[in-house]
């Protein structure tokens, strides 16, 4: 379809198209429209279908042809006005109609906001970077071998007493002026890792197999339950069972049953090279995402709030997935920690702004220099998200496509690119990190900074995130006692009796 379009400025973030549709191509739409609405119409005298559009016209009235009409109509000639004036809408217009008659051009304005321009001085380009790497020190080398010591310990039985590390069976009643607040049967608690509050745990402390104590448990002022924030609670709790974890030597018979190496030096080198590479990578991906940030530190753009408020949505769909996969809805998430959406939308905002600022910069970077994405590199980013989904590579494109997400894949891919470049033409220093860089030159999780979030895209399947029907039911008693209050797996005393 063409149309005239006239394009102008109606405030700083959005722009005003006054769009004509020719006469003739509005009296095809009406002839459309009439031949699919006298079929649902009924006129006395005549049969469904069969009315002339004169008597349908005069009795039903020509402004139901225009309105179907316009439901053809409109959504093709914005697209045709968008395209030829070139503006990127982000978002959906606001139209009114100007003139629609018989036999004459319909004219129809939408405003819309668009995308900011992005400026930046040549100087913006060239960066100055420093990559820092974390050491890999002999402690690294142990935790790691810890952990996998941890994976083949053996638990045995034991009478006691109860002593942290040890895996302990107990049976609990919880009362708060005389009114039982909690209880629970056959509950397994691990001593000592600090899944359960403070006090209650140390109250196992001593016990032996078929002993009872009472304990004084105080709840956190902070307790996401208010009714017992603050408060102390008497439980009564027995220890029905006692296991204590083996743990085998660290020697070379260890090396071979958990590696392929025959001495625990191999499998301390192999160990090493592993947390070595980890570091390479981790550092690896600190500086991009720092030459995403400091390139968009030097950009020029005036961001419309429609744009953050979307980026703030997103972070919060975000949340909602990484909360499904630990079996919390969000809705229990926003009664745990007494907030709304929109506390969330707010507390989002400042990192939209800076997600949306990055990835307008690379795009606009990428733009300069032409850079777009090859069918291989497509290709082989749709593998590794069929991959994350445990599905072919077709059935990922297509779920993709479905999803209305392949856009997202070529934005990244173009960020990439667009990092790529800006780290070849950058000062790049190398140097070990310090005890004064802290935690934050550590491991940095998924990353949200640099634009490069195809990650996210594969980390949902085509049916969405994990079933929100293994989410624990509002009300009911977790397993291992009286929990604490500050992850968000934490599912605590909620007044319900797990009996």
């Amino acid at each position: 379809m063409s149309v005239k379009a006239t394009l102008e400025r109606h405030d700083r973030h959005r722009v005003a198209l006054t769009v004509e549709v020719d006469a003739e191509r509005v009296e095809a739409a009406l002839d459309q429209a009439f031949k699919k609405v006298v079929k649902r119409v009924s006129v006395p005298g005549f049969r469904k279908g069969r009315v002339p559009r004169p008597i349908f016209e005069r009795r039903v009235g020509v402004q139901v042809l225009f309105d179907e009409a316009l439901d053809d109509l409109l959504p093709q000639a914005y697209a045709a006005a968008v395209r030829e004036t070139g503006i990127e809408p982000v978002e959906r217009p606001a139209i009114e109609i100007v003139r629609m008659d018989k036999n004459a051009p319909l004219v129809f304005k939408a405003v819309v906001t668009v995308r900011p321009d992005v400026t930046w001085p040549e100087e913006a380009e060239h960066l100055v970077l420093e990559k820092v790497i974390r050491p890999v020190t002999d402690a690294d080398v142990e935790a790691k071998l810890r952990a996998m010591r941890e994976k083949v310990a053996v638990l045995e039985p034991v009478d006691g007493p109860v002593a942290e590390g040890m895996l302990a069976t107990v049976e609990y009643e919880g009362f708060i002026d005389g009114k039982r607040i909690a209880a629970g049967t056959d509950v397994e608690i691990e001593v000592g890792a600090g899944r359960t509050l403070p006090d209650f745990e140390q109250g196992l402390i001593g016990l032996s197999v078929g002993e009872t104590r009472t304990v004084d448990v105080r709840f956190p002022d902070d307790y996401r339950e208010a009714d017992l924030a603050g408060k102390t609670a008497t439980f009564t709790v027995t220890v029905k069972t006692l296991k204590q974890k083996r743990y085998p030597e660290l020697d070379d018979d260890f090396a071979r049953e958990v590696s392929d190496f025959d001495s625990l030096d191999e499998l301390k080198a192999s160990i090493r090279r592993e947390l070595e590479a980890e570091r390479e990578k981790e550092a690896t991906e600190r500086l991009r995402d720092q030459a995403a940030e400091a390139f968009a530190a030097r950009v020029a753009v005036d961001l419309p709030d429609v744009m953050i408020r979307e980026e703030a949505h997103d972070m919060v769909h975000e949340l909602e997935h990484a909360l499904l996969a630990t079996g919390i809805p969000l809705q229990a998430y926003l009664q745990m920690t007494n907030k709304t959406e929109d506390d969330l939308i707010t507390e989002f905002w400042e990192t939209a702004q800076k997600r949306v600022t990055i990835r307008l910069a690379l795009e606009a970077y990428a733009r300069k220099y032409g850079l777009e994405p090859t069918p291989e590199e497509r290709e082989a980013e749709i593998r590794k998200i069929a991959e994350a989904w445990r599905v072919s590579p077709e059935e990922a494109a297509r779920a993709l496509e479905g999803q209305g997400t392949m856009a997202v894949i070529e934005r990244t891919l173009r960020a990439r690119k667009a990092i790529d470049r800006l780290l070849a033409d950058a000062d790049v220093t190398v140097r070990e990190a310090t005890d004064t860089d802290g935690e934050a030159d550590g491991a940095r999780g998924k990353r949200t900074a640099s634009g490069e979030e195809a990650a996210s895209v594969g980390s949902v399947p085509p049916e969405g995130a994990a079933d929100a029907k293994n989410a624990p039911a509002e009300g009911a008693e977790a397993e291992g006692g009286p929990r604490t209050s500050g992850g968000l797996g934490d599912a605590g005393v909620n007044g319900a009796e797990n009996a």
